[in-house]
C-alpha cells in the first residue's frame, strides 16, 4: 500500500486554483479482499466516504460533521493489476465542501504527462459540512 496523508488519501495536489487530493489503489490492497462482485474487486463505497472526509478534513483543518447529497455513479472496478489513481476535488461552497471522487484513466503516455491527457471519470460526489472551529458550531 502507497503511504501518504492518511491510507486513503496519499497525496495533496492542490493548487491556488484547484483543491484536489490523490490516492493510488492496484486493488490489491486489504479493503478489496472481501468486496467482490462477480469476481473483480471494487472499491467499497465507504472507501468514497472517508477519502471525502479525509480530503475535505486536511483542506479546511475542521472536523466534519456529515455527508449529505450523496450520489454514486459508477462503481470503481478493478480487474487486473493495474494502478488506478483517484482524486478527490473540492469546491468550498457557502455552507460545506462539495466533492467528487473521480479517476484518472490513463491513455497510454508518461505519470508526468497522464493528469494533462487523462480522461476523467466521476465515480461519486456529494457536499462535507464541518464544525467550524472558530464558533464552535456546526455549520451548514
Amino acid at each position: 500500500m502507497t503511504k501518504g496523508l492518511h491510507p486513503m488519501v496519499h497525496e495533496n495536489r492542490s493548487t491556488l486554483r484547484k483543491l484536489r487530493f490523490v490516492s493510488y489503489f492496484d486493488g490489491n490492497e486489504f479493503f478489496f479482499k472481501d468486496h467482490k462482485i462477480k469476481n473483480k474487486s471494487m472499491l467499497p463505497g465507504v472507501a468514497y466516504l472517508e477519502m471525502a472526509r479525509i480530503a475535505t478534513e486536511l483542506a479546511s483543518e475542521g472536523k466534519a460533521t456529515a455527508i449529505m447529497d450523496v450520489v454514486w455513479m459508477r462503481p470503481i472496478v478493478f480487474e487486473d493489476d493495474t494502478m488506478k489513481i483517484i482524486e478527490i476535488s473540492l469546491v468550498p461552497q457557502e455552507d460545506a465542501v462539495a466533492y467528487e471522487v473521480r479517476s484518472l484513466e490513463e491513455v497510454g503516455v508518461s505519470e508526468a504527462c497522464a493528469e494533462e491527457l487523462a480522461e476523467k471519470i466521476i465515480y461519486a460526489q456529494g457536499r462535507v459540512v464541518f464544525k467550524d472551529e472558530g464558533s464552535g458550531r456546526p455549520e451548514g
